[in-house]
């Protein structure tokens, strides 16, 4: 954690001050919060990686699948038994609209 000294000169008095400094951190806790809530959460996750997405793949199901070869994983594992390319399953899957390519703004 940063700590941060700071000086002041003022013509309040001492509660007074204090007060107003207590107010002034309360605002920035705030700020704080918000920041990092729009700036350290995404939208969605991937079921595959678990990880955070701002973009990606939307099934069907309404879940959701961050990159192109977790989306071949998943295809390959629910969808397509037997010897196909890669690129004929993801053609095939999205003719089935099973999923599209999509992003998330903050909601």
């Amino acid at each position: 954690m940063n700590k941060i000294v700071m000086t002041f000169e003022t013509n309040l008095k001492k509660d007074e001050f204090a007060s107003a400094i207590q107010e002034a951190i309360h605002h920035f806790e705030g700020v704080s919060w918000k920041i990092n809530s729009y700036t350290n959460k995404a939208p969605r996750t991937c079921i595959i990686t678990g990880k955070g997405m701002h973009e990606g793949y939307l099934l069907h199901t309404g879940e959701t699948i961050a990159d192109e070869s977790s989306l071949l994983v998943y295809l390959k594992t629910n969808y397509k038994e037997g010897v196909y390319s890669d690129d004929f399953i993801l053609a095939d899957a999205y003719e089935q609209e099973l999923y599209l390519w999509t992003d998330w703004h903050d909601e």
